[in-house]
């Protein structure tokens, strides 16, 4: 059994009642709250097992895996590439490597709270040029490799993600506007942990 987290204790006993009274919500059901996490890493078929191995350490979760198609810019190049080389096993094993696959995990109730948790505590306050993007009820940030190493988990278990380029986490709250999640996510910033 999980915990409860301090910073969903800091969400339900200080943060909620603090967006009734600015947003001028009627009842408590219409503030904004925290949905669900999302957490997607892209990377070439040689490292799927160890990246998925790493976001399940570093979620307590496991991971779903699935094949990404080649963009269109890619398509093209691997038509042409076709077109040029007459060794039709050669074209499959270079058009093989254009593959990406996506390894993903979602997050929802206490475990997203405890990622969050972490997040906040050793990546965000302990780096100072992390950037996040707000568009309508989402939060978007992207990790690299040298914020991924303030993880405690990662710290010990580097080698696993080494081949990841980017962490990409998605934030979903049930804001109906922009400023409503910016005013959610500045409250989970502000909590003294």
């Amino acid at each position: 059994m999980l915990t409860s987290s301090p910073l969903c204790y800091h969400y339900e006993k200080i943060l909620r009642n603090d967006l009734l009274l600015k947003c001028y919500y009627n009842n408590v059901m219409e503030v904004p709250r925290l949905r669900q996490i999302n957490l997607f890493s892209q990377v070439p078929i040689n490292s799927l097992k160890s990246v998925s191995l790493a976001l399940e350490v570093l979620c307590g979760q496991k991971s779903v895996e699935k094949c990404e198609a080649p963009n269109a810019k890619t398509l093209r190049q691997l038509k042409s590439s076709q077109k040029a080389t007459k060794n039709r096993s050669s074209y499959n094993i270079r058009g093989a490597s254009h593959f990406h696959y996506q390894v993903r995990i979602s997050l929802r109730s206490q475990m997203m709270y405890n990622f969050l948790e972490k997040l906040i505590v050793t990546v965000l306050r302990s780096s100072s040029d992390y950037t996040f993007q707000i568009q309508s009820n989402t939060i978007q940030f992207t990790l690299g490799p040298s914020e991924l190493r303030l993880f405690p988990e990662i710290q010990n278990h580097f080698e696993f993600f080494e081949s990841a380029q980017n962490l990409h986490i998605i934030l979903v709250t049930s804001a109906l506007t922009e400023k409503e999640t910016q005013l959610l996510w500045t409250g989970f910033l502000q909590k003294e942990i």
